[in-house]
């Protein structure tokens, strides 16, 4: 396996994986206050565009790894429409 192989399926992995912590978080205490909206919103376009972009240079990796990316930030989408800060909550 060539170097750049390796150290791609290395940032794939760690892009993957950096979503995780959140996502489990958020939902075992069903808070997600402190997650940018905005953010999580740029991230779904932006995942969603490279997504599109491996479907169309047919690239199996970039397909996979942005697909396993999109679902994490949509569970995190999830969890901040369902227990994100409503307005109504005093802390």
């Amino acid at each position: 396996m060539e170097l750049a192989t390796i150290i791609g399926l290395v940032a794939i992995t760690f892009s993957i994986l950096g979503y995780v912590p959140q996502v489990v978080k958020s939902w075992k205490t069903r808070e997600a206050g402190d997650i940018s909206l905005p953010m999580i919103l740029i991230l779904i376009l932006s995942l969603s565009a490279w997504f599109a972009y491996g479907l169309l240079v047919e690239n199996l990796p970039l397909i996979l790894a942005n697909a396993a990316s999109l679902s994490l930030v949509l569970l995190l989408f999830t969890a901040k429409l369902k227990y994100g800060y409503d307005g109504l909550r005093k802390d």
